[in-house]
């Protein structure tokens, strides 16, 4: 039986592929780190119970996401669609690398730049593009209303700021254990922790 390949491999056949960045940097354990249009993103394999692979892609703000690191570096996480993981390859044939370039490939370039990565922040609920999407649970929405509040502030978009405080203004919400959340008391809390992680005011 063919020994299956590394994450690391298959990260490597992957760039090879250009499936993620050619210049990513990719770690024996088998994480790719890249960065492009002012985002930072980091790319990596797991194994399901069953064995099965599961591909995950973080993409953050380059200039916050480090200051943020504890919080998540200021980044969506971008997931497939699909709950099913994908066979493990013995080799990175033509037919996984296609496969590949409609998930993980997808995953890579979903976030279009910063003002792109602002707006998602700012939804409440999951955002879907091409078959992948980015999850964004509604317990950590008011945290993600202040960063991208943050964002919106930094590029000067008038626009994405002006809905970023209307959603921080909005109404309750229950979560799915049924405690009810307020926006804004919720996103206050936040808007103090990274207030000391930047060493900047965050008005809200």
């Amino acid at each position: 039986m063919p020994r299956s390949m590394s994450p690391a491999r298959i990260l490597r056949a992957a760039a090879d592929a250009g499936i993620i960045p050619v210049d990513a940097e990719i770690s024996p354990k088998g994480e790719a780190r890249w960065q492009a249009n002012a985002l930072s993103s980091v790319a990596w394999l797991a194994k399901d119970a069953t064995g099965g692979l599961l591909w995950h892609v973080n993409t953050g703000d380059a200039k916050f996401g480090p200051a943020l690191e504890k919080f998540g570096g200021l980044s969506v996480p971008i997931r497939s669609q699909i709950d099913d993981s994908l066979a493990w390859p013995a080799t990175f044939s033509e037919e996984f690398a296609a496969v590949m370039r409609s998930t993980l490939g997808m995953g890579a370039v979903f976030v279009e730049g910063r003002a792109d990565l602002c707006g998602l922040l700012a939804e409440r609920h999951d955002v879907a593009r091409a078959g992948v999407h980015a999850w964004l649970p509604t317990a950590n929405y008011p945290a993600r209303l202040v960063q991208a509040l943050i964002l919106a502030r930094d590029i000067q978009s008038a626009d994405l700021e002006s809905i970023t405080l209307e959603r921080l203004n909005g109404p309750t919400i229950e979560l799915s254990n049924g405690r009810i959340m307020d926006i804004m008391t919720s996103a206050k809390e936040w808007a103090k922790r990274y207030s000391k992680a930047l060493q900047v005011e965050i008005s809200i």
